[in-house]
């Protein structure tokens, strides 16, 4: 019985591909090395897990992710047409968009990342905002405003393909 190793050898379209990713692990990367950064090979703890040819490749495409834009979530016809299992799990990732929900999350997550001590605990005092009508009022204001300012400078906005959010947002 052949292993996938030994198809691969007998066969000549695969020899090929193996002996470029053979010479490709001894040489390292085969593109123009001068869009390359400076690196210090062995400045960091991971390096030495890589070949020295590797390292300034990674570092580079390390720091062009970080440039990257923020990916935009899924709409909801897009997870209509996935698989169930899929779909649950983006799903089960999606934030709570109840308003008293939301603001809870908010208050808490700020509170605690801002190093901010209170006398009183960061849910009592997250309650208190959640059960008053006049913030849940500016809260709800306050969104309506931003997304009415979004939808007027966005260009990709076209208010006759979404009626029932011109009705919504531009009362």
């Amino acid at each position: 019985m052949e292993t996938d190793d030994d198809q691969r050898t007998s066969n000549s379209f695969y020899q090929n591909i193996y002996a470029d990713d053979k010479s490709q692990e001894e040489s390292g990367p085969s593109w123009n090395d001068s869009s390359l950064p400076p690196v210090s090979v062995g400045s960091e703890q991971w390096h030495s897990l890589f070949s020295q040819n590797w390292v300034p490749v990674l570092v580079r495409d390390a720091s062009v992710q970080r440039s990257m834009p923020v990916r935009e979530p899924f709409s909801d016809t897009y997870i209509a047409g996935m698989s169930a299992k899929r779909r649950k799990l983006i799903e089960s990732s999606k934030p709570d968009l109840k308003l008293d929900t939301l603001l809870s999350q908010t208050v808490c997550q700020t509170l605690g990342s801002s190093g901010f001590n209170t006398p009183a605990p960061i849910g009592e005092i997250s309650d208190c905002l959640v059960n008053d009508s006049s913030v849940q009022t500016s809260l709800r204001e306050t969104i309506i405003t931003s997304v009415s300012d979004r939808l007027c400078s966005d260009p990709n906005y076209n208010e006759s393909k979404y009626p029932n959010i011109e009705k919504y947002f531009k009362k």
